[in-house]
Protein backbone atom coordinates (compact mmCIF):
# COMPACT_ATOMS: atom_id res chain seq x y z
CA UNK A 1 0.00 0.00 0.00
CA UNK A 2 2.94 2.44 0.55
CA UNK A 3 3.85 1.98 -3.38
CA UNK A 4 1.00 4.56 -3.26
CA UNK A 5 3.19 6.87 -2.16
CA UNK A 6 5.23 6.75 -5.79
CA UNK A 7 2.30 8.24 -7.29
CA UNK A 8 2.23 11.62 -4.81
CA UNK A 9 6.21 11.66 -6.03
CA UNK A 10 5.11 11.71 -10.01
CA UNK A 11 2.39 14.26 -9.20
CA UNK A 12 4.72 16.31 -6.78
CA UNK A 13 7.11 16.25 -9.45
CA UNK A 14 5.50 17.46 -12.61
CA UNK A 15 2.70 19.47 -11.15
CA UNK A 16 1.96 22.45 -13.34
CA UNK A 17 0.75 24.25 -10.36
CA UNK A 18 1.79 28.32 -10.25
CA UNK A 19 2.75 28.25 -6.35
CA UNK A 20 5.35 28.98 -4.33
CA UNK A 21 7.88 25.93 -3.85
CA UNK A 22 7.50 25.98 0.08
CA UNK A 23 3.55 25.75 -0.02
CA UNK A 24 4.18 23.04 -3.06
CA UNK A 25 6.27 21.16 -0.79
CA UNK A 26 3.93 21.35 2.39
CA UNK A 27 0.86 20.68 0.73
CA UNK A 28 3.29 17.46 -0.55
CA UNK A 29 4.42 16.08 2.64
CA UNK A 30 0.61 16.51 4.55
CA UNK A 31 -0.89 14.35 1.53
CA UNK A 32 1.92 12.07 2.24
CA UNK A 33 1.52 12.07 5.59
CA UNK A 34 -2.34 11.28 5.66
CA UNK A 35 -1.90 8.38 3.08
CA UNK A 36 0.85 7.02 5.71
CA UNK A 37 -1.67 7.15 8.55
CA UNK A 38 -4.41 6.12 6.72
CA UNK A 39 -2.18 2.95 5.74
CA UNK A 40 -1.34 2.57 9.65
CA UNK A 41 -5.22 2.46 10.67
CA UNK A 42 -5.46 -0.36 7.76
CA UNK A 43 -2.84 -2.61 9.25
CA UNK A 44 -4.91 -2.71 12.74
CA UNK A 45 -1.46 -1.64 14.56
CA UNK A 46 -1.69 -2.60 18.69
CA UNK A 47 0.71 -2.27 21.73
CA UNK A 48 1.14 -5.57 24.24
CA UNK A 49 2.95 -4.80 27.61
CA UNK A 50 3.78 -8.00 29.85
CA UNK A 51 2.22 -7.96 33.70
CA UNK A 52 3.91 -9.55 36.12
CA UNK A 53 0.97 -9.27 38.41
CA UNK A 54 -1.88 -12.72 38.16
CA UNK A 55 -5.31 -13.29 39.17
CA UNK A 56 -6.40 -16.70 39.29
CA UNK A 57 -10.10 -18.02 39.22
CA UNK A 58 -10.31 -21.44 41.05
CA UNK A 59 -13.60 -23.02 40.18
CA UNK A 60 -14.70 -26.39 41.61
CA UNK A 61 -17.74 -28.76 40.05
CA UNK A 62 -19.70 -29.75 42.91
CA UNK A 63 -22.61 -30.89 41.07
CA UNK A 64 -24.25 -34.13 41.35
CA UNK A 65 -22.13 -35.93 39.14
CA UNK A 66 -19.29 -35.45 41.07
CA UNK A 67 -18.20 -37.71 43.66
CA UNK A 68 -17.92 -34.87 47.12
CA UNK A 69 -14.41 -36.68 48.53
CA UNK A 70 -12.99 -36.22 45.18
CA UNK A 71 -14.02 -32.29 45.40
CA UNK A 72 -12.34 -32.26 48.98
CA UNK A 73 -9.21 -33.30 47.21
CA UNK A 74 -9.36 -30.21 44.96
CA UNK A 75 -9.96 -28.06 47.51
CA UNK A 76 -6.26 -29.19 49.04
CA UNK A 77 -4.66 -28.91 45.82
CA UNK A 78 -6.29 -24.93 45.51
CA UNK A 79 -4.77 -24.55 49.38
CA UNK A 80 -1.56 -25.80 48.38
CA UNK A 81 -1.62 -23.53 45.10
CA UNK A 82 -3.00 -20.28 47.20
CA UNK A 83 0.41 -20.75 49.43
CA UNK A 84 2.68 -20.37 45.97
CA UNK A 85 0.70 -17.36 44.93
CA UNK A 86 3.16 -13.84 45.15
CA UNK A 87 2.10 -10.90 47.30
CA UNK A 88 0.94 -9.29 44.17
CA UNK A 89 -1.60 -11.91 42.98
CA UNK A 90 -4.76 -12.33 43.69
CA UNK A 91 -7.39 -14.74 43.12
CA UNK A 92 -11.33 -15.57 43.87
CA UNK A 93 -12.95 -19.29 44.83
CA UNK A 94 -16.05 -20.25 43.31
CA UNK A 95 -18.11 -23.80 43.81
CA UNK A 96 -19.91 -24.41 40.62
CA UNK A 97 -22.82 -25.96 39.81
CA UNK A 98 -26.46 -25.01 38.59
CA UNK A 99 -24.92 -21.86 39.19
CA UNK A 100 -21.70 -19.72 40.48
CA UNK A 101 -21.51 -19.75 44.37
CA UNK A 102 -18.46 -17.41 45.35
CA UNK A 103 -16.65 -17.77 49.01
CA UNK A 104 -14.26 -15.71 50.28
CA UNK A 105 -11.87 -18.05 51.90
CA UNK A 106 -10.57 -21.89 51.41
CA UNK A 107 -12.05 -22.70 54.71
CA UNK A 108 -15.92 -21.59 54.53
CA UNK A 109 -15.48 -23.33 51.01
CA UNK A 110 -14.05 -26.37 52.63
CA UNK A 111 -16.65 -26.49 55.29
CA UNK A 112 -19.97 -26.13 52.85
CA UNK A 113 -18.88 -29.18 50.78
CA UNK A 114 -18.24 -31.18 54.68
CA UNK A 115 -21.64 -30.04 55.60
CA UNK A 116 -22.82 -31.49 51.74
CA UNK A 117 -21.33 -34.68 52.60
CA UNK A 118 -22.75 -35.32 56.27
CA UNK A 119 -26.44 -35.40 54.75
CA UNK A 120 -27.32 -31.14 54.43
CA UNK A 121 -26.46 -31.04 50.61
CA UNK A 122 -28.21 -28.31 48.73
CA UNK A 123 -29.81 -30.60 46.30
CA UNK A 124 -31.18 -27.69 43.77
CA UNK A 125 -28.39 -25.96 43.81
CA UNK A 126 -26.01 -29.43 43.24
CA UNK A 127 -29.23 -30.13 40.37
CA UNK A 128 -27.22 -29.45 37.07
CA UNK A 129 -24.13 -28.57 35.57
CA UNK A 130 -23.50 -25.42 33.65
CA UNK A 131 -19.90 -25.32 33.48
CA UNK A 132 -19.31 -23.82 29.86
CA UNK A 133 -21.91 -20.81 31.15
CA UNK A 134 -20.38 -20.74 34.16
CA UNK A 135 -16.88 -20.13 32.78
CA UNK A 136 -18.17 -17.35 30.65
CA UNK A 137 -19.76 -15.43 34.03
CA UNK A 138 -16.64 -16.35 36.02
CA UNK A 139 -14.14 -14.89 34.09
CA UNK A 140 -16.49 -10.94 34.47
CA UNK A 141 -14.56 -11.12 37.89
CA UNK A 142 -11.16 -10.63 36.58
CA UNK A 143 -9.36 -7.31 37.21
CA UNK A 144 -7.88 -4.99 34.80
CA UNK A 145 -3.97 -4.70 34.52
CA UNK A 146 -3.61 -8.36 35.71
CA UNK A 147 -2.35 -11.41 33.68
CA UNK A 148 -5.85 -13.84 34.01
CA UNK A 149 -5.87 -17.62 34.41
CA UNK A 150 -8.76 -19.97 35.51
CA UNK A 151 -8.42 -23.24 37.02
CA UNK A 152 -11.57 -25.81 36.65
CA UNK A 153 -11.27 -28.94 38.49
CA UNK A 154 -14.60 -30.58 37.08
CA UNK A 155 -15.64 -34.16 35.31
CA UNK A 156 -16.63 -32.28 32.63
CA UNK A 157 -19.88 -34.05 32.18
CA UNK A 158 -22.55 -30.41 31.81
CA UNK A 159 -26.33 -30.75 31.35
CA UNK A 160 -26.37 -27.28 29.40
CA UNK A 161 -24.05 -24.95 27.56
CA UNK A 162 -21.68 -24.90 24.33
CA UNK A 163 -18.63 -26.07 25.56
CA UNK A 164 -16.82 -25.20 22.75
CA UNK A 165 -18.06 -21.49 22.48
CA UNK A 166 -16.79 -21.04 25.91
CA UNK A 167 -13.51 -22.31 25.22
CA UNK A 168 -12.95 -19.91 22.25
CA UNK A 169 -14.36 -16.58 24.32
CA UNK A 170 -11.49 -17.86 26.80
CA UNK A 171 -8.81 -18.26 24.53
CA UNK A 172 -10.10 -14.79 22.34
CA UNK A 173 -9.82 -12.91 25.78
CA UNK A 174 -6.64 -14.29 26.76
CA UNK A 175 -7.48 -16.36 29.78
CA UNK A 176 -5.01 -19.33 30.44
CA UNK A 177 -7.63 -22.17 31.30
CA UNK A 178 -6.26 -25.23 32.77
CA UNK A 179 -8.77 -27.94 33.23
CA UNK A 180 -7.99 -30.55 36.47
CA UNK A 181 -9.73 -33.72 36.57
CA UNK A 182 -12.52 -35.02 38.65
CA UNK A 183 -13.93 -38.46 39.25
CA UNK A 184 -17.62 -38.59 38.06
CA UNK A 185 -20.23 -40.15 41.02
CA UNK A 186 -19.59 -43.81 41.03
CA UNK A 187 -22.94 -44.67 42.50
CA UNK A 188 -25.60 -45.99 40.35
CA UNK A 189 -27.79 -43.24 39.04
CA UNK A 190 -30.33 -42.13 37.09
CA UNK A 191 -32.25 -38.50 36.25
CA UNK A 192 -34.23 -36.82 33.87
CA UNK A 193 -32.18 -34.04 32.28
CA UNK A 194 -35.57 -32.53 30.92
CA UNK A 195 -39.39 -32.53 29.51
CA UNK A 196 -39.99 -30.55 26.41
CA UNK A 197 -43.09 -30.56 24.26
CA UNK A 198 -42.93 -30.20 20.37
CA UNK A 199 -45.61 -27.17 20.73
CA UNK A 200 -45.49 -24.48 23.22
CA UNK A 201 -49.61 -24.11 22.09
CA UNK A 202 -51.80 -26.62 21.15
CA UNK A 203 -55.55 -27.27 20.49
CA UNK A 204 -58.41 -28.54 21.76
CA UNK A 205 -58.47 -32.13 21.03
CA UNK A 206 -54.67 -31.86 19.25
CA UNK A 207 -52.07 -35.09 19.57
CA UNK A 208 -49.11 -33.26 21.32
CA UNK A 209 -45.66 -35.18 21.45
CA UNK A 210 -43.70 -34.64 24.33
CA UNK A 211 -40.27 -36.30 25.14
CA UNK A 212 -38.49 -37.23 27.97
CA UNK A 213 -34.76 -36.94 28.29
CA UNK A 214 -33.10 -39.25 30.31
CA UNK A 215 -29.47 -39.67 31.65
CA UNK A 216 -27.63 -42.87 33.64
CA UNK A 217 -24.33 -44.10 34.68
CA UNK A 218 -25.05 -47.83 34.65
CA UNK A 219 -26.57 -50.39 32.51
CA UNK A 220 -29.66 -51.79 33.36
CA UNK A 221 -33.73 -51.12 32.90
CA UNK A 222 -36.16 -47.94 33.97
CA UNK A 223 -39.90 -47.19 34.01
CA UNK A 224 -40.81 -43.95 32.56
CA UNK A 225 -44.04 -41.89 33.24
CA UNK A 226 -45.97 -39.45 31.53
CA UNK A 227 -48.48 -38.13 34.44
CA UNK A 228 -51.22 -35.42 34.11
CA UNK A 229 -53.46 -34.12 37.15
CA UNK A 230 -51.45 -36.78 39.25
CA UNK A 231 -53.22 -39.99 36.90
CA UNK A 232 -50.70 -41.75 34.49
CA UNK A 233 -51.35 -41.42 31.28
CA UNK A 234 -48.03 -43.16 29.45
CA UNK A 235 -45.64 -45.43 30.72
CA UNK A 236 -42.75 -47.10 28.90
CA UNK A 237 -39.98 -49.47 30.40
CA UNK A 238 -36.56 -48.54 28.71
CA UNK A 239 -33.23 -50.26 28.45
CA UNK A 240 -30.79 -47.72 30.49
CA UNK A 241 -27.26 -46.57 28.26
CA UNK A 242 -24.84 -45.49 30.39
CA UNK A 243 -23.07 -42.04 28.97
CA UNK A 244 -25.67 -42.16 26.01
CA UNK A 245 -28.68 -39.48 25.85
CA UNK A 246 -31.97 -41.59 26.16
CA UNK A 247 -34.84 -39.69 24.50
CA UNK A 248 -38.46 -41.29 25.31
CA UNK A 249 -41.40 -39.72 23.28
CA UNK A 250 -45.16 -39.67 24.16
CA UNK A 251 -48.04 -38.75 22.17
CA UNK A 252 -50.56 -37.07 24.48
CA UNK A 253 -54.58 -35.57 23.54
CA UNK A 254 -54.60 -31.79 24.57
CA UNK A 255 -58.56 -32.36 25.84
CA UNK A 256 -59.00 -29.13 28.20
CA UNK A 257 -58.20 -25.46 27.18
CA UNK A 258 -56.14 -23.62 29.48
CA UNK A 259 -52.58 -24.13 30.93
CA UNK A 260 -51.58 -28.24 30.63
CA UNK A 261 -48.99 -29.45 32.74
CA UNK A 262 -47.08 -33.09 32.09
CA UNK A 263 -44.45 -34.22 34.62
CA UNK A 264 -42.50 -37.65 34.11
CA UNK A 265 -40.97 -39.64 36.15
CA UNK A 266 -38.06 -42.51 36.16
CA UNK A 267 -38.14 -45.11 38.06
CA UNK A 268 -35.29 -47.45 38.65
CA UNK A 269 -33.82 -50.12 41.07
CA UNK A 270 -30.40 -48.93 41.22
CA UNK A 271 -30.38 -44.93 41.98
CA UNK A 272 -28.62 -42.66 44.33
CA UNK A 273 -30.55 -39.48 44.19
CA UNK A 274 -34.48 -39.27 43.91
CA UNK A 275 -34.70 -35.06 43.34
CA UNK A 276 -33.66 -35.46 40.01
CA UNK A 277 -36.41 -38.41 38.86
CA UNK A 278 -39.05 -35.78 38.01
CA UNK A 279 -39.77 -33.07 35.22
CA UNK A 280 -42.35 -30.90 33.92
CA UNK A 281 -43.44 -29.39 31.08
CA UNK A 282 -46.60 -26.86 30.14
CA UNK A 283 -48.37 -26.34 27.27
CA UNK A 284 -51.21 -23.76 26.49
CA UNK A 285 -54.19 -25.11 25.57
CA UNK A 286 -56.82 -23.14 22.82
CA UNK A 287 -60.10 -24.11 22.55
CA UNK A 288 -61.02 -25.00 18.74
CA UNK A 289 -59.48 -22.88 16.06
CA UNK A 290 -61.97 -20.21 14.92
CA UNK A 291 -61.91 -19.44 11.49
CA UNK A 292 -63.45 -16.52 10.12
CA UNK A 293 -64.63 -16.56 5.87
CA UNK A 294 -65.89 -14.14 3.90
CA UNK A 295 -67.33 -14.65 0.62
CA UNK A 296 -69.40 -12.85 -1.76
CA UNK A 297 -72.11 -15.53 -1.87
CA UNK A 298 -72.08 -17.07 1.56
CA UNK A 299 -74.31 -19.71 0.36
CA UNK A 300 -71.55 -21.70 -1.80
CA UNK A 301 -69.06 -21.82 1.26
CA UNK A 302 -71.58 -24.28 2.97
CA UNK A 303 -69.64 -27.26 2.25
CA UNK A 304 -66.22 -25.94 2.39
CA UNK A 305 -67.58 -25.05 6.20
CA UNK A 306 -69.05 -28.34 7.46
CA UNK A 307 -65.65 -30.17 5.86
CA UNK A 308 -63.59 -27.69 8.43
CA UNK A 309 -66.29 -28.43 11.11
CA UNK A 310 -65.44 -32.29 10.44
CA UNK A 311 -61.66 -31.02 11.04
CA UNK A 312 -62.18 -29.84 14.47
CA UNK A 313 -62.82 -26.02 13.29
CA UNK A 314 -65.20 -23.46 14.51
CA UNK A 315 -66.14 -21.54 11.47
CA UNK A 316 -68.16 -18.63 10.82
CA UNK A 317 -69.29 -17.62 7.45
CA UNK A 318 -70.34 -14.35 6.46
CA UNK A 319 -70.96 -12.23 3.57
CA UNK A 320 -68.57 -9.76 1.52
CA UNK A 321 -68.77 -7.15 4.58
CA UNK A 322 -68.13 -8.97 7.44
CA UNK A 323 -64.75 -8.10 8.00
CA UNK A 324 -64.46 -6.56 12.08
CA UNK A 325 -64.29 -3.28 12.26
CA UNK A 326 -61.61 -3.47 14.85
CA UNK A 327 -58.52 -5.25 15.49
CA UNK A 328 -59.63 -6.71 19.05
CA UNK A 329 -62.86 -8.24 17.83
CA UNK A 330 -61.01 -9.07 14.60
CA UNK A 331 -58.06 -11.17 17.10
CA UNK A 332 -61.06 -13.36 18.30
CA UNK A 333 -60.38 -15.89 14.93
CA UNK A 334 -57.34 -17.90 14.63
CA UNK A 335 -57.46 -16.89 10.42
CA UNK A 336 -59.00 -15.38 7.90
CA UNK A 337 -60.06 -16.84 4.32
CA UNK A 338 -61.10 -14.14 1.96
CA UNK A 339 -62.56 -15.37 -1.06
CA UNK A 340 -64.37 -13.72 -4.27
CA UNK A 341 -63.88 -10.14 -2.14
CA UNK A 342 -63.40 -6.75 -4.09
CA UNK A 343 -60.66 -4.62 -2.54
CA UNK A 344 -63.34 -2.01 -2.91
CA UNK A 345 -65.33 -4.08 -0.38
CA UNK A 346 -63.24 -3.05 2.24
CA UNK A 347 -62.39 -0.08 3.86
CA UNK A 348 -58.83 1.42 3.84
CA UNK A 349 -59.00 1.05 8.12
CA UNK A 350 -60.13 -2.49 7.59
CA UNK A 351 -57.24 -3.21 4.70
CA UNK A 352 -53.90 -1.93 7.29
CA UNK A 353 -56.31 -3.66 10.42
CA UNK A 354 -56.30 -7.28 8.00
CA UNK A 355 -51.73 -6.44 7.29
CA UNK A 356 -51.53 -5.90 10.96
CA UNK A 357 -53.32 -8.99 11.74
CA UNK A 358 -50.82 -11.24 9.53
CA UNK A 359 -47.88 -9.64 9.88
CA UNK A 360 -47.66 -8.48 13.67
Amino acid sequence: WLLLLAGLVVVFRFSMVNRPGIYKLLSFMLRCTGLILLILVLCRPWMSSNSHQLHVIYMVDVSESIELADAQKAIDAIEDSLEKLRGSHSYTLFLAAKQLRRFEDIETMRKEITQWQQGLADSRFRSASRIPDLLLSARLVFPAQKARRMVVFTDAVTTEGNCRQALDTLASENVMLSMQPLQSLQKPEVSVSSLSSSVSTAYKGQIVRIYADLAANHQGQATVRLLHKGVVVGKETIPLLPGEPMRVPFDVRADEPGAAVWSVEVLSKNDTFQVNNQAACTVQVKGKPRLLILHEKPQLMRSFSRALQQQGFAVDVRGKFGLPESMQMLLAFDGVIIADVAASDLTMNQMHMLKSYVTD
